[in-house]
């Protein structure tokens, strides 16, 4: 039994060993003059200080333009708003569109039946976790999901 630990132990160093050989490349020494992990002449006794290269520090970010277009679709959006009071201004006739309870009655209608759907999905997504065809973290996952958009 303790020579098991002492194997799985040399193995979780050697895969250490292993990842600082490939993170040191990575490391460029500190601006403190002290020796860097790939400096032949390191003083082995000193104790460097590494600081993380930034491979990406000399790419340039291109500007977007989003907030221009932000401010375009406020002030679109701002103008359609205001349309009606604007052509009432300018003489046209206006015309809007009126809900009636048979729409009101129809819409709830939908949502209840899209409901219903949901839920014999949702049991049916149950059914097969208990027969084993589908893992607990996705009924799981997908309950809670549905949960929260509904």
């Amino acid at each position: 039994m303790m020579w098991q630990g002492v194997q799985t132990h040399s193995h979780f160093v050697s895969v250490l060993a292993g990842t600082l050989e490939i993170l040191i490349p990575h490391i460029s020494p500190a601006k403190t003059g002290q020796a860097g992990p790939n400096d032949p002449d390191k003083n082995k006794s000193a104790k460097p200080t590494w600081v993380h290269s930034n491979r990406f520090a000399n790419r340039e970010m291109e500007d977007l333009g989003i907030q221009e277009s932000t401010n375009a679709l406020d002030k679109k959006a701002k103008t359609l708003n205001n349309a009606p009071a604007l052509a009432q201004e300018s003489g046209k006739t206006v015309y809007e569109v009126e809900t009636s309870n048979e729409d009101v009655i129809y819409a709830v209608y939908c949502m209840l039946e899209d409901q219903d759907r949901i839920q014999d999905n949702i049991c049916q997504l149950w059914q097969d976790y208990f027969t084993g065809h589908v893992s607990l973290i996705t009924a799981s996952a997908t309950s809670n999901t549905v949960i929260e958009v509904v």
